[in-house]
């Protein structure tokens, strides 16, 4: 995926993504002066929400991704490179990822070694915070279901087809105005992979990270740990994590 047709309509349907509610939750964790490291950043939209007293890095797999970014605020430090091997000339503070980035990584390892990419690149102390699709999610809006987004430049149509081992497909087509106000038609198709809660705990303290947190959907109160992940009556749809360095 080059993300070259979705990055020109990437930010236009990306409206109503919560990045405001995602800042609140990592701004007590950042201090001006201090560094953060946005892993899947987009074209830059949640680190448009930080003052420019932060030292403020971006990294995304998609080149055409971070050009947009680079044009939107040119003050981040950007960088085209995969979470798996990833590699920055200096730590950070503060390494966040959101919007389901990591469900990108289709195997437990790739996701392993971005946890490892990610250990590194923090200062002792520092903070990774992250969140991923929860495994009710899965179950609940990925079973074959179709969903529609209508704005005023066009719309599109999503598919999420499920897959085995908890593997999901989104199959989305577009349909943009051009200038003639006549549709331009595009496809994408991106794959990800939901994890047990489990699972990505040990990772993380087998590699050497702190636990202090794990909640859903946004609310700090809402606490889970590794039973929530089979009880399938839970409303849940997104986990987060806040690891700390330890070691």
């Amino acid at each position: 995926m080059d993300y070259s047709h979705f990055s020109n309509v990437y930010d236009l349907f990306m409206y109503d993504q919560p990045y405001e509610t995602w800042y609140e939750i990592v701004k007590p964790y950042v201090n001006e002066d201090q560094k953060l490291l946005d892993i899947g950043a987009g074209t830059g939209n949640f680190l448009q929400c930080f003052n420019e007293n932060i030292t403020l890095y971006g990294l995304d797999k998609s080149e055409a991704m971070v050009q947009k970014g680079q044009l939107k605020l040119p003050h981040v430090h950007w960088s085209t490179q995969d979470m798996t091997d990833f590699q920055i000339d200096t730590q950070f503070d503060v390494i966040t990822c959101f919007c389901d980035s990591l469900n990108y990584l289709t195997d437990i390892e790739s996701v392993h070694q971005a946890f490892i990419q990610m250990y590194h690149h923090l200062k002792f102390d520092g903070k990774l915070i992250f969140d991923m699709h929860a495994i009710q999610k899965f179950y609940q809006y990925f079973q074959n279901e179709v969903y529609v987004d209508e704005i005023e430049e066009g719309m599109y149509i999503w598919k999420a087809i499920s897959d085995e081992d908890h593997i999901v497909h989104h199959e989305m087509t577009f349909f943009i105005k051009d200038t003639d106000q006549k549709y331009v038609r595009f496809d994408e198709h991106h794959t990800q992979k939901v994890y047990f809660v489990d699972e990505i705990q040990q990772l993380l303290e087998n590699i050497g990270f702190e636990i202090e947190t794990i909640f859903a959907d946004f609310d700090l109160n809402n606490t889970i740990d590794e039973t929530s992940d089979y009880d399938m009556n839970e409303e849940i749809e997104r986990i987060f994590f806040i690891a700390t360095k330890s070691e």
